[in-house]
């Protein structure tokens, strides 16, 4: 099962250009690069990035969720070995 990952929190890097800036991932992967009226733009943006990630996929829940598919899971695998041990003849999952 591949875990599912959230947006990633962003930073701000001015460029060498006046008002062109670069939200980038932590790693250096730039996610927007745009021209903005003023710094004040660019962070606005950031703030809101950054808090619409933490509201919309917070960690605990993403790690609920991969916690609840992993027991799911396991059941699955769990009732398909009863039922073979029942039924040796049974071709199912």
């Amino acid at each position: 099962m591949a875990a599912y990952k959230g947006f990633p929190e962003l930073v701000l890097v001015d460029g060498a250009v006046e008002n062109l800036y670069r939200l980038e991932t932590k790693g250096g992967k730039v996610v927007v690069g745009a021209y903005f009226s003023s710094r004040d733009d660019a962070v606005r943006l950031l703030d809101v990035w950054n808090a619409c990630r933490k509201i919309a996929f917070p960690a605990a829940h993403l790690e609920a969720t991969d916690d609840y598919c992993k027991r799911l899971e396991q059941l699955r695998k769990d009732a398909v070995a009863r039922i073979k041990e029942l039924d040796p003849d049974y071709g199912g999952a």
